[in-house]
C-alpha cells in the first residue's frame, strides 16, 4: 500500500444509531450528511484498559487486555452555518437528550476506505483569529470500536 495524503478525507455525519456494530449494520444508514472543509480528525480507534493479576505461586504479574475505551478527540473545521452536516453535529452539542447526542460519522479516507464510528458530541465551538477563517471544534467522546470497510 501507498503513502496517503490526508487532502480528499471526507466526513460524513448522521443522527442514528446503526441496528448492528458491523459493516451491514453502519452501510444500512442512507441519511449520511457531508461536514466539508474538514481540517483534523482524532485517531478513529480507541484502547484497551490492561487487567493484571499478581500471581503468588510464581512472583509474576499477570495481564490480560481488558475493556475497550472509546477515546475522545476534537473534529476542527471551517465554520459554515449552510453546512448541513455541521449543522447536525452543533445541534447534537447542545441537545439535553442522549438518544440525540448519538451520532454515527463515517469518515472516507482518499482511497476509498471507510471507517465508521459512534460518538456523542461534547461540545461546538467556534473560534476566529485574525488572518484566519471562522473555524469550528466539536468535541467528541467514542463509544464501540471502529468498523472499517476496504475500498
Amino acid at each position: 500500500m501507498a503513502i496517503l495524503s490526508s487532502v480528499g478525507t471526507l466526513l460524513a455525519v448522521v443522527q442514528a444509531d446503526p441496528a448492528t456494530h458491523d459493516a451491514a449494520g453502519f452501510g444500512a444508514l442512507t441519511n449520511f450528511e457531508s461536514a466539508g472543509c474538514l481540517s483534523t480528525f482524532p485517531p478513529m480507534t480507541g484502547t484497551r484498559d490492561v487487567a493484571s493479576y499478581d500471581c503468588l505461586d510464581t512472583g509474576e504479574e499477570i495481564k490480560v487486555l481488558d475493556i475497550l475505551r472509546g477515546g475522545q478527540g476534537d473534529i476542527q473545521f471551517a465554520y459554515d452555518e449552510d453546512d448541513v452536516g455541521k449543522s447536525i453535529i452543533e445541534a447534537a452539542a447542545y441537545s439535553n437528550q442522549n438518544s440525540t447526542n448519538i451520532l454515527t460519522l463515517r469518515m472516507t479516507i482518499p482511497n476509498g476506505t471507510i471507517y465508521y464510528r459512534k460518538g456523542l458530541v461534547t461540545s461546538f465551538a467556534p473560534n476566529a483569529a485574525v488572518g484566519q477563517v471562522i473555524q469550528a471544534t466539536a468535541s467528541m467522546d467514542f463509544m464501540g470500536t471502529h468498523v472499517k470497510v476496504p475500498a
